[in-house]
């Protein structure tokens, strides 16, 4: 198989299973991790859709990119994209415990490297098109949860993260006295908090958010990992329509005092002192609308 059937087959079976759910707001299954060589060399190509594909997604993207702007058309998923997919494939298979015995111990280190390399190469966006583009594709991130599955009976229990119990140890569940209980993960909490890397991990995340700044911006009340203001985003919020944008992103927040607080947080953190003078400038307006 040639190189660009191959990116071509990637990028198809990533929207099937990543991007496409993750829009609907459905199941997300990410593939087997991706690896940087590979997602660098798949992004060099072009990476057309089967047509019902293309126009789902398409569909999908101007749906939300119309709760920030009135637009009728965006430009296809492009390069940057395409990157920043495949490292949210890979950090989501970094807190995948079964992949241990694949690539062993150091798996996690390894694919968040490797995923820092891909969102490296994709870099910030160009344009405001480019920008309410990523947010399209990516403006759902926050909302992904793994179910972890606690099944117990009469002599012993087992844990199930990310996936669903065999049919076998639900059987009979009145004889075996089966239990099951389900616990919604979010994002933020899928690393183990002892694991060495989780640092690391959050980190990646908060890289790969800032690549797509209204992303970022919408969901500013989080927690973690915590919003910081990027050199990006100040030129973003410098440009009359980015602002506009911007403004409208923080709107739909759904805690809106923290989304304040976190704001001007994270404007007093930014250096240089012109950068700050704006971060804050910002802040100050989003309060003063309240």
């Amino acid at each position: 198989m040639n190189a660009a059937r191959e990116a071509v087959q990637l990028a198809d079976r990533l929207c099937r299973r990543v991007l496409a759910p993750l829009l609907r707001g459905g199941s997300v299954e990410p593939l087997p991790p991706i690896g940087s060589a590979r997602a660098l060399a798949a992004s060099e190509f072009d990476l057309p859709l089967p047509d019902d594909l293309a126009q789902l997604i398409g569909d999908l993207r101007i749906r939300e990119a119309r709760t920030l702007y009135p637009v009728d058309c965006l430009p296809p998923i492009g390069r940057a994209e395409w990157l920043m997919a495949f490292a949210l494939n890979d950090l989501l298979q970094a807190t995948n415990p079964r992949l241990v015995g694949v690539l062993g111990r150091d798996r996690p280190r390894r694919l968040i490297e490797m995923a820092d390399r891909m969102l490296d190469a994709a870099g910030s966006p160009q344009t405001v098109v480019d920008a309410l583009g990523r947010h399209a594709t990516f403006s759902r991130i926050f909302e992904l949860t793994r179910i972890d599955t606690t099944v117990s009976w009469w002599v012993g229990s087992e844990l199930f993260q990310g996936r669903r119990p065999p049919a076998r140890l639900t059987a009979w569940p009145e004889l075996r006295r089966v239990r099951r209980h389900q616990e919604p993960i979010r994002l933020a909490d899928m690393p183990p908090p002892s694991a060495l890397w989780r640092t690391t991990w959050l980190e990646c995340m908060a890289k790969l958010y800032s690549a797509s700044p209204l992303t970022d911006l919408a969901w500013i009340g989080r927690v973690q990992p915590a919003f910081r203001w990027t050199g990006a985003l100040c030129g973003f919020t410098r440009n009359p329509v980015g602002r506009r944008l911007a403004l409208r992103a923080i709107e739909r927040t759904t805690d809106r005092p923290r989304a304040v607080a976190n704001l001007a947080a994270a404007a007093r953190r930014v250096e240089p002192e012109e950068a700050r003078a704006h971060a804050e400038a910002f802040a100050a307006e989003l309060s003063s609308s309240r």
